[in-house]
């Protein structure tokens, strides 16, 4: 689940941007909730109560946006801070409230989304744990140990990579997929494999074998998807060895 909060000083900016915003996350089919403030009390109030993930804080009153981001880098470095409409030349006399990210003008929408994607993708690396409850108990897995998700109707089996440990919790495989980083990939109406514990891609039998010798199936109607999504890994993959 991703947290956004924002604060805008003008309502009308608020709006429009709330809406691109939730937009992207919708599209891209993110699990996430996205809370707009244009009163600086109701914003101070919220990162005192709340545990955002993203922070987009408006500085056309620096001295707004200066107290909001004390107050955030009080409380922690982790959140990421957003700031909108603050021009480069005036942001070295804030660089000590560490910004993730600024976007000179809170026009420049397509800025902000990529501000947006690249912060997502940092916090889910920075979370490497996919967390669920199991018999009354919170459990805490990394993800390089997954091998796959198989589910049976809300019961859902974690599937531990090379090992005959297995996890049987509720929830719902489309919940689960959205929390779950880029190298995980749903491949059937039952099955969500990591792509990292791949070894063969039989495209015949529609079947994915693990180097555990674990078989994962692939649905006839997602095929033609789930082979571009594992040949694009694989790509990106071979590019980042050769990088190193």
């Amino acid at each position: 689940m991703l947290h956004i909060s924002m604060y805008l000083r003008e309502s009308d900016s608020a709006q429009r941007l709330r809406e691109i915003v939730f937009s992207y996350l919708r599209s891209n089919k993110l699990s996430s909730t996205l809370s707009t403030y244009c009163k600086i009390d109701g914003m101070a109030k919220c990162i005192g109560e709340d545990d955002s993930d993203i922070y987009i804080i408006d500085f056309s009153n620096a001295r707004e946006g200066k107290e909001l981001v004390e107050l955030i880098r009080r409380g922690s470095l982790i959140p990421a801070v957003v700031i909108v409409n603050m021009d480069c030349d005036s942001l070295k006399n804030y660089l000590y409230l560490r910004p993730s990210a600024l976007v000179e003008s809170i026009e420049d929408t397509e800025s902000l989304i990529q501000a947006i994607s690249r912060l997502k993708k940092e916090i889910a690396l920075a979370n490497r744990y996919f967390v669920f409850k199991c018999d009354g108990e919170m459990m805490r897995i990394p993800y390089d140990n997954i091998g796959f998700f198989e589910s049976s109707g809300r019961k859902v089996t974690l599937y531990v990579f090379d090992s005959t440990v297995k996890y049987y919790f509720s929830a719902k495989l489309d919940d689960i997929e959205m929390v779950l980083p880029d190298n995980f990939l749903r491949c059937h109406q039952s099955y969500i494999v990591n792509m990292r514990h791949i070894s063969k891609f039989d495209r015949v039998g529609r079947t994915f074998y693990l180097f555990s010798k674990d078989e994962v199936f692939i649905s006839r109607r997602m095929y033609g998807e789930v082979s571009g999504k594992y040949e694009r890994f694989i790509q990106a993959q071979g590019q980042q060895g050769r990088l190193r």
